[in-house]
């Protein structure tokens, strides 16, 4: 039973959904046709207000002899100054505190330590 409750909630927002949207298609096709008829007819005859485009800034650049100009930039260079001490290889440092009096322990120490290449 809760299913087709469910189904029925659904289909009925279906419905609005649809309803609504029919609704505002037609509303805008009424408001596609503001203009009255008279004024529709006056903007079609009379062109809108153009520039004269003789009278510009860059058409007068453009109708210049004097072209001697050259660009403002003609080499470009920067400089980044890069962080690399993410890069570098980590060095770590250990202190191993060992009694001397043991002459053994302190062979093997050395002794591996050598084997390794550590200073």
């Amino acid at each position: 039973m809760n299913r087709y409750t469910l189904y029925g909630i659904f289909g009925v927002l279906g419905l609005l959904l649809l309803l609504a949207i029919l609704f505002l298609l037609l509303e805008y096709k009424k408001d596609l046709n503001f203009f009255p008829q008279g004024l529709e007819e006056e903007s079609k005859l009379s062109p809108a207000p153009t520039q004269d485009q003789s009278n510009t800034w860059q058409s007068k650049f453009l109708k210049s002899i004097n072209q001697n100009y050259i660009p403002a930039v003609e080499q470009l260079s920067m400089h980044f100054e890069v962080d690399t001490s993410a890069l570098q290889p980590k060095q770590r440092f250990y202190q191993l505190t060992t009694n001397k009096n043991d002459v053994y322990s302190v062979f093997c120490l050395r002794q591996t330590l050598n084997s390794f290449d550590v200073k």
